[in-house]
């Protein structure tokens, strides 16, 4: 079985809590980070209101392949596998960037300017 028919088969069956995201149709989008819970794959995504939000991967075309050199990659306790830059493993990053707390604010601006530029070919891999 090859990846791409992998990724569709876990990435096949919708959350029924959940089954319409704040998108654009034919915007690109840069993955800030992968997951994989539920079944499903999701990819992180940064909103309209610079917060991070999960997506499941088949609302998207894949335009470049590549996995991000600044991603770290976790197992947490419940099986959820992750690839997310090192500060989104942070206690409550994702909480205090919703609640708008300057340090969490700084950065993910920095870590989203980071992970665009090497999308964009501006950077490779530095040493952080």
């Amino acid at each position: 079985m090859n990846a791409e028919t992998e990724v569709r088969r876990l990435a096949k069956r919708p959350r029924r809590d959940r089954n319409s995201y704040d998108l654009t149709v034919g915007r690109q989008y840069v993955a800030l980070g992968l997951g994989f819970w539920d079944e499903q794959v999701w990819v992180e995504i940064a909103t309209e209101g610079d917060l991070i939000a999960p997506v499941p991967l088949l609302e998207f075309e894949i335009v470049d392949g590549r996995l991000s050199a600044f991603w770290k990659t976790r197992l947490d306790a419940d099986g959820a596998v992750r690839m997310w830059p090192a500060s989104f493993f942070q206690d409550n990053f994702h909480s205090r960037l919703a609640d708008r707390e300057p340090s969490a604010l700084t950065e993910f601006a920095r870590v989203r300017e980071l992970l665009e530029a090497e999308d964009e070919g501006k950077i490779n891999r530095l040493v952080t």
